[in-house]
């Protein structure tokens, strides 16, 4: 395949496509299917032996990293952690490439995840988001917001970390899309820090377009674009986190200023680029 330029009489050769493997797509699959087997009943059942449901939340919390981290070592990414994680009862706030930030960021702390409504269309991730107790949001209705963050506020208060992807959706690898304010309200309200952090992915193979193989943010149909990065070798995801930020202020200028961390990060060269 050529591309060719009006300013141009020669055609100029496309980047090759890297290679995807579906039979290490398939394993990898296998992999993470017999991973949610082998994790998730044990919390699910488990469960039920408590009274309270403050102790349901304790141990689910912990179900919650237990999966994901396995899910992460069935798709076999290759994790660096920069920077101190954050103490407990953080609100945590990265920038949003993929769905794997949700495997990748659990390797390094432990996190509640609040996620669009729209993750209870998923099979299986909305049985597992519904009973595992992690949070979802639809940002259009004022009043799920509201009582999002009554719960976000909850869950800081007890003590556990919650990460809410403030771009809303997920961006490209190179860009950063503005931060929304109105799911920071719980952090101002309780004067809680803002930790911000910046996730970033690469593969040793050049050929491996970061964002398009890697990112999922423009119209890829979700089942290809995951069986197709399930297939790739040699992915990395580097994890850098920044100094606490205090709530203060209003929510936009709050929220400005958190992208503000997260973008000098993503600038200060520690990640890889490419």
């Amino acid at each position: 395949m050529t591309v060719t330029t009006p300013d141009s009489e020669h055609p100029t050769p496309s980047k090759p496509r890297a290679t995807s493997s579906k039979w290490l797509s398939i394993r990898r699959i296998v992999r993470m299917l017999w991973g949610t087997a082998r994790v998730v009943p044990p919390y699910y059942f488990g469960q039920f032996r408590y009274k309270t449901e403050k102790e349901r939340i304790d141990l689910l919390y912990q179900g919650t990293q237990d999966w994901l981290s396995a899910m992460a070592r069935a798709i076999e990414v290759d994790v660096t952690v920069i920077g101190a994680p954050p103490a407990k009862g953080s609100f945590i706030a990265p920038n949003h490439t993929t769905y794997a930030d949700i495997c990748a960021l659990p390797t390094a702390t432990s996190v509640w995840f609040v996620s669009k409504a729209d993750v209870l269309k998923w099979p299986l991730f909305n049985w597992l988001f519904k009973f595992s107790r992690n949070l979802t949001v639809d940002r259009d209705d004022i009043r799920c917001l509201r009582e999002t963050n009554q719960a976000i506020a909850q869950r800081i208060q007890d003590g556990y970390n919650v990460c809410v992807f403030l771009e809303g959706t997920t961006s490209g690898g190179t860009d950063i899309l503005p931060f929304r304010g109105p799911l920071l309200q719980p952090a101002l309200d309780g004067g809680v820090d803002v930790v911000p952090v910046c996730i970033t992915w690469h593969a040793d193979d050049p050929a491996i377009d970061r964002d398009n193989d890697l990112a999922y943010w423009r119209d890829h149909p979700m089942g290809p674009h995951v069986f197709r990065f399930l297939g790739f070798r040699g992915i990395h995801c580097t994890i850098q986190f920044g100094a606490p930020i205090k709530a203060e202020g209003d929510r936009k200028a709050l929220a400005e200023k958190v992208r503000a961390a997260v973008v000098a990060l993503h600038e200060s060269g520690t990640a890889p680029t490419s």
